[in-house]
């Protein structure tokens, strides 16, 4: 009679696929954020929320991203997904909202939360929406010298889905940056801001 020994078997496959090379999308999936999965396909349904454009710098290039409420997002477990070509790739992701530290948040986390607030009512009332409130106030304070500019050599994609801020921060010195002005422009993005900043900073994750 022989005898196999199933757990030599098992030890050899796991130890064949740890060794095994990692395919791209596998190597992708490690660096996303814990509130970010790229999925296979996009859902046919959901409510469209929002739209917006990620130039390349230096480059006549800019990738189209959007927004729509998932088929399978419910009030306790919200989920944007997040269509986009960048890079010139047609990809799917899903993103968890309660997921979202904007202590600690990339640019794709923060358009998927802006646009979930302004579908929950939660968002500035901006026409362009909170997400475009969110970047003036990043402009704001970048050309002000209070926040650092993206990296040289930085690509727009990395920028937009790998950079981490702290948009808190961000908001919250771009605020004391325009409350002094009186221009109606300049004072309508701070009230627009400080609606934006509580709205962070009452995030739960």
């Amino acid at each position: 009679m022989q005898v196999y020994n199933i757990s030599n078997q098992i030890h050899d496959k796991m130890t064949h696929n740890a060794n095994q090379p990692k395919t791209f999308r596998e190597e992708f999936a490690t660096m996303l954020p814990a509130s970010i999965k790229q999925i296979e396909q996009a859902e046919t349904g959901g409510v469209a929320l929002g739209f917006t454009m990620v130039p390349e710098e230096g480059k006549q290039v800019v990738y189209g991203m959007s927004a729509r409420l998932s088929e399978k997002s419910t009030k306790d477990n919200p989920i944007v997904q997040i269509r986009s070509n960048l890079n010139g790739e047609n990809k799917v992701y899903s993103v968890e909202i309660r997921k979202i530290n904007p202590q600690h948040a990339s640019q794709m986390e923060m358009f998927a939360l802006c646009s979930y607030a302004d579908y929950a009512g939660e968002g500035t009332g901006s026409t362009f929406g909170s997400y475009h409130t969110l970047r003036m106030m990043q402009d704001t304070a970048e050309t002000s010298g209070v926040t650092p500019t993206v990296s040289d050599g930085e690509s727009a994609v990395d920028n937009f889905m790998n950079a981490k801020r702290n948009w808190i921060s961000i908001c919250t010195q771009a605020s004391a940056l325009l409350k002094e002005s009186s221009e109606m422009s300049v004072r309508d993005l701070f009230l627009k801001g400080r609606k934006l900043t509580n709205f962070l900073e009452r995030q739960e994750f």
